[in-house]
């Protein structure tokens, strides 16, 4: 790779119906950063009594499709709840129908890199909290078969929610005393994070849910050597922070920079750089498979391979 590949991460839209003219801004910025592709963790419609209907996932969709290039969402929690729909399959047909393709999973290559997105496919069904996103044995089974394939690959990974244990930003207010703050929490949540911890060709996985900007120390983690990173919501949030996540991969690094939606350019003071390439994690990863992490940083507890493992042979 001799140039910089940059992909654009959205937090939940929540786009209005019949109108929400917030999006038009939020599209316009999006195309100004020039990214290969936008990736969008769910949760498409606004609030009220059209979250989730038919046609206020096509109003989303047309608002998405003024993006200059690609985009590719997961389905979110609110996506599947409208009560036009009877079963849960229906509610996940309309999604798909304007996302264009006949699968809730997904991965796209993009150059060196895989990006593989895992969407929630069960509202009606779920016995704990209708909101909880929950990974069926299907999808698991297709996410860990993936990962199988694209063994020397760097993957990224587009979610809804958090995996249990990865130490990333939650609301424990909202969403875990209600139990849908990770994914697939009250149905074998260890399921999601043996199959991170057994593939490391996983490097980053990229989740929403709480619509809080990316100023938090926990917005971005590192756990099992794998980075964890929230993404803000543009419009509706809780906090005022109106963020999206741009991911900035180099030959020998990567980057995570926040768009500040209010103000409408860069906040060059929360970007978030890892100094080793991609090659060298996915190497790293591979040669601590099964054994312990140390945290590199005592402060912070954050996990990562030491600075001088990058002039390692088989590192670098």
């Amino acid at each position: 790779m001799s140039e910089r590949l940059r992909i654009a991460v959205l937090g939940d839209p929540h786009i209005g119906y019949p109108a929400d003219d917030r999006w038009d801004d939020v599209v316009a910025d999006i195309n100004s950063l020039a990214p290969t592709a936008v990736f969008v963790v769910g949760d498409l419609t606004g609030y009220g009594p059209s979250t989730g209907t038919s046609a206020a996932i096509r109003h989303a969709g047309r608002k998405l499709d003024g993006l200059a290039v690609p985009w590719y969402s997961v389905i979110g929690n609110t996506d599947l709840q409208a009560p036009e729909f009877t079963t849960d399959e229906e509610a996940v047909g309309s999604f798909l129908t304007v996302a264009r393709r006949d699968s809730p999973w997904f991965r796209v290559d993009l150059g060196p890199l895989s990006v593989v997105g895992l969407s929630g496919t069960s509202f009606r069904r779920n016995s704990e909290t209708h909101h909880e996103i929950v990974f069926e044995a299907e999808q698991l089974d297709w996410f860990a078969a993936q990962l199988d394939e694209l063994a020397n690959r760097p993957v990224f990974v587009i979610a809804h929610a958090p995996p249990i244990g990865s130490g990333l930003l939650t609301m424990p207010e909202l969403h875990a005393h209600l139990g849908n703050a990770v994914v697939s929490q009250n149905h074998n949540p260890g399921r999601v994070t043996k199959i991170i911890w057994n593939h490391p060709n996983v490097l980053v996985w990229f989740s929403g849910h709480n619509h809080l900007g990316h100023c938090y120390r926990n917005a971005i983690s590192v756990a099992l050597g794998v980075h964890f990173v929230h993404a803000g919501a543009a419009t509706e949030t809780r906090d005022g922070l109106r963020h999206s996540r741009v991911v900035d991969i180099y030959p020998d690094r990567f980057e995570v920079l926040t768009f500040d939606h209010a103000v409408r350019r860069l906040d060059e003071s929360l970007t978030y750089s890892e100094p080793t390439s991609l090659a060298g994690l996915l190497a790293w990863r591979t040669e601590m498979k099964g054994r312990l992490y140390l945290a590199r940083d005592p402060e912070t507890m954050r996990q990562g391979p030491p600075l001088e493992a990058i002039h390692e042979p088989g590192i670098a």
